[in-house]
């Protein structure tokens, strides 16, 4: 993980996606690995940048 990442592991975004590990980013946002609360499954959540 480095200084700029949005977010950690464990951290819960709007009550639903728990967020696994960052899979990637660049100058578009970063991409998390998280788990659905609801649907019991694995997605992807990306943060887009604000530039």
């Amino acid at each position: 993980m480095s200084e700029a990442d949005l977010l950690q592991p464990g951290n819960i975004v709007r009550d639903r996606w728990k967020v696994t590990t960052k899979i990637g980013g660049g100058g578009f946002g970063q991409i998390y690995e998280a788990y659905d609360l609801v649907t019991k499954e694995n997605v992807a959540l990306k943060l887009e940048s604000a530039k």
